[in-house]
C-alpha cells in the first residue's frame, strides 16, 4: 500500500454518482476550458502523489496503484492524497483520473491551474461518451495525459491534445503466480 498523504482540504461527497460536471467547472481556476496550460517545471526526479476519491470505483484504485508501483520502480517516491489534491511544491507531480475523480469530490476540491500544470491526467475513457468528453475538458489543461484506450489517446491527439498510449498489461504486484511452474494454477484463463 502506498502512504497516504493527508490532505489539506475537506471534502463534502455526493452520496450517488451524478452525470460528469462540466468541463467549465474548471474556469474558477483562471483557465477557458480547453485551454492548454504549461506545464510547470520539475526536477529530474519528482515526488509523485495518486490522488483519487474515497467513493472511487475499485478498478480506478487498481489502475492509480499500477501506476504508482510502476514509478516505484523506476526509484520515484509515492505518496497517496484521497478527496483532495496537496498544496502544489515544485519536487512534486500528481497522477489522477480526472473524471473519476471530479464527479465525486466537491468542486473546491477540483485542482487549480498551477495544479494542473503539474499533474498527469489519466483517461479511461472511450470517444463519444459523455465521460470522455469530460476528461478531454481537463486533460487539455493538464500537464501531461495518458489514456488507456489507443482510439481516445488517437482522438485527443487529433483534438489537439497531446495524450499518449499507456497500455495496461502485466502488473508484477498483481502477480500470485510469480511464473512458478511446481505452483498449483485452479484457474488457466478467466474471461469477465
Amino acid at each position: 500500500t502506498v502512504p497516504r498523504r493527508p490532505g489539506t482540504c475537506t471534502s463534502k461527497r455526493p452520496s450517488r454518482r451524478g452525470s460528469a460536471p462540466a468541463p467549465e467547472a474548471l474556469s474558477r481556476h483562471g483557465s477557458l476550458p480547453g485551454q492548454r496550460l504549461n506545464s510547470a517545471p520539475v526536477p529530474d526526479l519528482p515526488r509523485i502523489c495518486l490522488v483519487s476519491a474515497s467513493e472511487e470505483n475499485v478498478f480506478f484504485g487498481e489502475i492509480l496503484e499500477a501506476f504508482g508501483d510502476a514509478l516505484r520502480e523506476h526509484g520515484y517516491q509515492v505518496e497517496r492524497s484521497v478527496d483532495c489534491f496537496p498544496e502544489a511544491s515544485e519536487d512534486l507531480v500528481y497522477v489522477y483520473i480526472p473524471h473519476e475523480y471530479t464527479a465525486l469530490v466537491d468542486g473546491l476540491a477540483h485542482p487549480t491551474v498551477e495544479q494542473l500544470s503539474r499533474t498527469v491526467s489519466i483517461s479511461t475513457e472511450q470517444p463519444g461518451t459523455s465521460w470522455f468528453e469530460h476528461a478531454f475538458g481537463i486533460a487539455a489543461q493538464s500537464g501531461a495525459v495518458v489514456d488507456i484506450n489507443p482510439l481516445a489517446a488517437e482522438e485527443m491527439n487529433r483534438r489537439g491534445v497531446s495524450a499518449q498510449h499507456a497500455p495496461l498489461g502485466y502488473i508484477p504486484s498483481w502477480d500470485a503466480w510469480h511464473g512458478e511452474e511446481g505452483r498449483e494454477r485452479p484457474i488457466d484463463m478467466a474471461f469477465l
